[in-house]
């Protein structure tokens, strides 16, 4: 806040912080080294709101991946992954080269590039199907089982709340 990038306003029994967004932007073109630090505190909560924020204001993902890319040409590698054994994968993994999965995938990522509220009809775990509206905010691959997943919020019961979706229970 001492920054003026994040504004308080107080009210009666709660503190509400928002963005200056135009801060944020010449903040961020004249301290380039701090991108490390906004990339921990977008997945660290209760920052991770933030971080995410800032970072999608920052820059494109291919113009992140070619940063990346430059920072870590002069790295050696640390290890072989040749040496490396995964012994606690799932078998069942979802089917990525599937037209349908492909599509699915494809929709989702437009409409969190989009900011667009999606409609899911989705089967959960239970095999109970469910028809929902969500704001995607991010897909996550997991290493361990080798799924996707979608991360966004859901309105049920006028109440929104914060859920994963498994990309292959997606019915749509």
């Amino acid at each position: 806040m001492e920054l003026g990038l994040i504004k308080e306003r107080k009210t009666n029994k709660a503190c509400l912080y928002s963005l200056e967004e135009t801060k944020i932007n010449d903040f961020l073109q004249e301290n380039k080294d701090l991108l490390e630090a906004i990339k921990f505190f977008s997945e660290i909560a209760p920052l991770s709101v933030v971080g995410s924020y800032i970072l999608d204001k920052f820059d494109s993902e291919e113009e992140k991946i070619n940063k990346l890319n430059e920072l870590l040409s002069d790295v050696p590698s640390l290890f072989d992954k040749s040496i490396f054994h995964y012994f606690d994968q799932t078998t069942s993994s979802d089917e990525f080269l599937s037209e349908e999965y492909i599509n699915k995938f494809k929709t989702i990522k437009k409409a969190i590039e989009e900011k667009k509220n999606i409609v899911l009809d989705y089967t959960n775990i239970r095999n109970e199907n469910y028809v929902e509206e969500s704001v995607p905010l991010k897909q996550e691959y997991s290493l361990k089982n080798n799924k996707f997943r979608l991360l966004a919020v859901r309105f049920r019961n006028g109440k929104k709340e914060l859920k994963a979706y498994n990309v292959k229970q997606i019915n749509n």
